[in-house]
């Protein structure tokens, strides 16, 4: 369960912008992503194995957050 994110993902927001995202918010997301990667490999052990844009969604600080975790796996 998350909670919902009325801001959507990098994926719609890239699809409603013609010229893409500008570079500071797209390096602000792939800090914000190399954290949780960080966090899932280092510390829960967790491989997420579906990382695309529909799958960071934005919440209401303006942050990238991982979801679905569906196909993820353990690492031992």
């Amino acid at each position: 369960v998350t909670e919902y994110q009325k801001n959507g993902s990098i994926g719609d927001l890239v699809k409603s912008k013609p010229n893409g995202i500008p570079y500071q918010t797209a390096r602000v997301f792939l800090i914000d992503m190399l954290r949780a990667l960080y966090y899932c490999h280092n510390v829960i052990n967790v491989i997420h194995r579906d990382i695309k844009p529909d799958n960071i969604m934005i919440n209401h600080n303006n942050q990238a957050v991982l979801i679905d975790f569906g196909l993820s796996a353990l690492v031992d």
